[in-house]
């Protein structure tokens, strides 16, 4: 992640990273992860 507006996310790059490298050449390199999170209240 080289752009400013990632530097953000520069922490999740492992688990990016990691999906990739599960998912080989099934994953695109302009791909959107969404990642839903449900906090209480």
């Amino acid at each position: 992640m080289t752009s400013r507006k990632c530097a953000a996310y520069a922490a999740a790059e492992p688990y990016f990273e990691l999906v990739r490298g599960a998912l080989g050449d099934l994953v695109a390199d302009d791909i959107v992860y969404e990642v839903l999170y449900e906090f209480p209240g």
